[in-house]
């Protein structure tokens, strides 16, 4: 445990007595102009330079007044700050979206090039760089080719409008072959129908 000297040495340090460390104890600190209460008032210093409170509600209205006033006068520019601080990200915004803009126009005026040099509509085309988009021409390109000579649903694909063309008045099909293509293929008295 403690030793008597341990404490008698603690027992100094708390005090103040005794050696130079704990002898001297901290000055109050100084605010601006000398005063040592903080708030830039001059402390009421009784000889043995403790703080005198305020006599009265005026002299305490006053030193608040005064407080305060030099607290706004140290944020008086905020409103101009917040003002430019505004601006200039409206100013970051309007760059962003022109940039944005102009690199769209850019993709489309690349997109379109190419279409017009490879002879396939541009609005199939994707890809950010020129190299994507001529790949997704040469694309379109060989399914073009691929598809030349089938029917327009692919292969194999029948419709009662393209078979019964003839046989409705020439109209190519409409309601008349439409019902006769149903009754064929779903009636029970019509014929092969499942």
């Amino acid at each position: 445990m403690h030793t008597t000297r341990s404490r008698s040495r603690l027992l100094r340090f708390l005090t103040g007595d005794g050696d130079a460390a704990g002898a001297a104890a901290p000055a109050p600190s100084q605010g601006p102009g000398g005063d040592t209460t903080g708030d830039g008032a001059a402390a009421h210093s009784p000889q043995d330079g403790g703080f005198v409170p305020p006599s009265s509600q005026a002299e305490l209205d006053r030193i608040i007044g005064e407080r305060l006033a030099r607290e706004r006068a140290k944020y008086s520019d905020y409103e101009d700050l917040r003002r430019k601080a505004g601006a200039a990200e409206q100013a970051e915004e309007a760059a962003r979206d022109a940039q944005a803009r102009a690199e769209a126009a850019e993709a489309t005026a690349m997109r379109s090039e190419v279409a017009a040099a490879k002879g396939v509509p541009s609005q199939f085309l994707a890809g950010t760089d020129r190299e994507a988009v001529e790949a997704a021409a040469d694309a379109l390109l060989a399914w073009r080719d691929s598809t030349r000579g089938q029917a327009p649903l692919g292969p194999g694909a029948t419709t009662p409008r393209g078979r019964d063309a003839g046989a409705a008045g020439g109209r190519g099909g409409g309601l008349e072959a439409g019902r006769a293509w149903f009754t064929e293929h779903f009636s029970r008295r019509g014929g092969s129908g499942s």
